[in-house]
């Protein structure tokens, strides 16, 4: 981990990424009617379940309970949206 001073810390275990894919399936959006159950309000269910779980993770830190290397860290990456077209 990176340091601001002459202090390194080492950990015995490496940290390894974890790629998840969330697919979220529903009645597509339009800018004229609003659906019940859309594909947008399934995502951002999940998107806010993660959002809550990487938020006590770093209470945990806050709170000097734990370390940055001590915690699961959460960070999205990349998001892609929309209604994909039929290639020809």
């Amino acid at each position: 981990m990176a340091s601001p001073d002459e202090h390194y810390r080492a950990f015995y275990a490496e940290r390894s990424p974890w790629w998840l894919v969330i697919k979220a399936v529903g009645a597509p959006g339009h800018g004229s009617k609003l659906y019940d159950n859309s594909a947008m309000e399934n995502l951002l269910k999940s998107i806010e379940s993660i959002r809550r779980y990487r938020a006590s993770q770093f209470d945990l830190i806050k709170a000097g309970l734990k370390a940055d290397g001590d915690v699961v860290s959460i960070n999205m990456a990349f998001l892609k949206a929309g209604t994909p077209s039929p290639t020809t």
